[in-house]
């Protein structure tokens, strides 16, 4: 399933680009994929929240060999309000095991999250958080599935 997700990742930045966000990201459609092995990853997510949202979304961030992150995506949250829905609740899922998950800021104090692969590690959409920094000497390319559970304004 892993080389099948990459895949799909890989060309999503073929056919879509990229949008206009720091690093290297794809558009929030991944989920609009209709392979089994997007259903299953979906699935998952959704069984992952703790209350059944009313749609979903997700899209990849990359890390490379040789590339930095610029412009670094820094500190940020999902808790922001939007014209079409609020996040109740966000996810990561790794594709590879890494020495670092996402990183959380909390009072003051960096606080690394789990980087166990092909389990969704969740958290508020009001997390201040971040990728971890970026060796670009690394010889390995780091894909992050990020979703969110999105509910429709009322």
């Amino acid at each position: 399933m892993k080389v099948d997700l990459i895949r799909d990742i890989e060309n999503s930045l073929l056919i879509h680009g990229r949008p206009n966000v720091p690093g290297i990201q794809t558009y929030p459609i991944l989920f609009d994929n209709t392979s089994k092995h997007w259903k299953i990853i979906e699935k998952s997510f959704i069984e992952s929240c703790d209350k059944k949202p009313d749609f979903v979304r997700a899209w990849a961030y990359i890390q490379r060999p040789g590339v930095r992150d610029t412009p670094y995506p820094g500190w940020h949250t999902h808790g922001e309000e939007r014209s079409y829905g609020r996040c109740s609740q966000c996810g990561v899922m790794y594709l590879d095991k890494f020495l670092h998950g996402t990183v959380f800021m909390r009072d003051g104090i960096e606080i690394v999250g789990d980087s166990t692969p092909f389990v969704w590690h969740m958290f508020s959409p009001n997390d201040v958080h971040s990728p971890p920094m970026w060796d670009p000497n690394s010889t390995i390319t780091r894909y992050v599935i990020a979703a969110e559970a999105l509910n429709v304004k009322n």
